[in-house]
């Protein structure tokens, strides 16, 4: 049994761990770092993510948004919202990162720090061993746990679910920028809308997403979904090139907080809840953690943990009005009436979404927010954003409100 000294090992090649490594390698050229990955082949994982260039430039981040630029972003300017009772464009800079150009890229900032086909069995966290299937152990003085969504999740959540189909189409479409949400689709399975990107004349990306209560997905319903709106549209479909699926969790308000690991194990990205809570965006904030973990001094790492767990609870702690608004959109609205909320949203000052998009809201926005008429009886809003949990599961009135939503959807 074989045991190396690191630095620094990462377990898993999602966004939060790749961005981390990179960020590392190059502020500090002389630790010694491991990205371990089970999958043989990056390229097969199929990913597209998406942000808002005023994310970064409302944090003062505009630095990191052209670091960025080395994984070739799509970018478009403005986006249009679509609602039964409201039709928006909205100016500003949207760009997508595609999982396929940026792990080549990654590829060759990591070279063979990257280890594929590396499956890790378990991690102790007071040693800082990781230990591989295949009877292999390594150590580190930090190891970064970013294996997606944890597997006990103790905190309450409802679900951001989605399947995307990039199409060809027989004849160019005609859109010019992106459909961030049309929800004048049926809303089934709770808030629903289907979110299109144009990355050529004749090539889409459509996602039928859904805010649901549950995981559950199931591929054909949703695939024939995208095909009967691209129908709707005056879309030939002449071939679907690429698919891609993935389940969000969107929390809820609770006392409870992520598993952010234990001794020199550190929960990083889905796992550590590094995310918007509201729209399940990511690359904002994997982007400024690794920044902030790339300037962070690494002359004796084993202090670094103790450093990074306050960053992270800070994090969960500032984001918890963005939860409690998932309480009023699952909690205060029946499924097919979601939407209203989402409708209301886009009706407010640009800079206002543009900042509730950063998580960097001001005063006058929360007024901003909560003017005017509310979309769900006022009651049942404030009960909702007041409700609070000790543990997984709510009292029985919010867990029966969930159970009676599901047999509505």
């Amino acid at each position: 049994m074989s045991q190396t000294p690191f630095d620094v090992i990462f377990v898993g090649a999602g966004l939060a761990n790749c961005l981390a490594a990179a960020r590392l390698r190059l502020s500090h050229p002389h630790l010694k770092i491991s990205l371990l990955e089970a999958a043989s082949d990056l390229t097969r994982l199929r990913r597209t993510w998406s942000f808002h260039s005023e994310d970064f430039t409302v944090q003062g981040a505009t630095a990191l948004l052209s670091w960025l630029d080395q994984f070739q972003p799509i970018c478009w300017r403005g986006y249009d919202v679509y609602f039964p009772n409201l039709e928006r464009h909205l100016h500003g800079e949207y760009r997508s990162i595609r999982s396929d150009l940026f792990f080549a890229k990654i590829h060759k900032l990591l070279g063979e720090v990257i280890e594929l086909g590396q499956r890790v069995e378990s991690i102790d966290g007071a040693s800082g061993q990781v230990h591989l299937a295949d009877g292999s152990l390594r150590k580190a003085a930090v190891v970064f746990d970013g294996r997606g969504d944890h597997p006990k999740r103790p905190y309450r959540c409802a679900y951001q679910k989605f399947v995307g189909l990039e199409v060809e189409t027989k004849d160019e479409h005609g859109l010019t920028v992106p459909r961030l949400m049309d929800a004048t689709v049926a809303q089934i399975d709770g808030f629903r809308f289907i979110y299109v990107l144009p990355i050529g004349p004749r090539r889409l990306l459509i996602e039928d997403t859904r805010y649901s209560n549950d995981a559950a997905i199931d591929r054909n319903q949703f695939c024939n979904e995208i095909h009967r709106y691209a129908l709707k549209q005056g879309w030939s479909i002449e071939r679907v090139l690429e698919s891609e699926s993935g389940c969000l969790p969107i929390p809820l308000h609770s006392k409870m907080r992520p598993d952010l690991g234990d001794g020199r194990q550190l929960s990083i990205g889905l796992r550590s809840g590094l995310f918007h809570p509201v729209t399940g965006y990511s690359i904002l904030f994997a982007s400024l953690f690794a920044d902030w973990l790339a300037r962070q001094d690494w002359q004796n790492p084993s202090l670094l943990p103790k450093l990074i767990r306050q960053r992270q609870s800070r994090f969960w702690r500032k984001t918890q009005f963005f939860r409690r608004l998932n309480n009023m959109l699952f909690l205060a609205a029946p499924p097919q009436l979601r939407y209203l909320v989402l409708q209301k949203f886009y009706t407010r000052p640009l800079g206002m979404i543009q900042r509730f998009y950063a998580l960097k809201m001001q005063w006058r926005d929360y007024v901003s927010l909560f003017s005017g008429r509310p979309p769900v009886r006022l009651s049942d809003g404030l009960r909702a954003f007041f409700t609070s949990s000790g543990g997984r599961r709510y009292g029985n009135r919010e867990e029966g409100k969930l159970k009676q939503a599901d047999q509505r959807s």
